[in-house]
């Protein structure tokens, strides 16, 4: 009774501690956010940076139009281990 009873804690911790596990990286989650922004048109990969908190990414730098901030923001949102996206790309058009 006893060895059942044990085996069922460490069963139940385990489970309990298995979401901390599966938390993808912060550094895994900028990296394929960078390599996604440089293949998404009209996003200049170079002009956005990119930062991850506890998988919520924050998109700062200048973008030329509306239509490149949304779309840096859509590509981000789809990148795995995401939770939320905050957007503080500015618009500045180009010269």
């Amino acid at each position: 009774m006893k060895t059942r009873f044990s085996k069922a804690t460490v069963l139940a911790a385990v489970l309990c501690s298995a979401s901390v596990w599966a938390a993808t990286p912060d550094g895994f989650i900028t990296a394929k956010t960078k390599l996604s922004l440089m293949t998404t048109a009209g996003v200049r990969s170079t002009a956005v940076h990119v930062d991850t908190n506890d998988g919520i990414v924050t998109l700062y730098g200048k973008v030329p139009t509306a239509q490149a901030k949304s779309a840096a923001e859509k590509a981000t949102t789809e990148v795995g281990g995401v939770r939320e996206v905050k957007n503080l790309l500015q618009v500045v058009p180009e010269s």
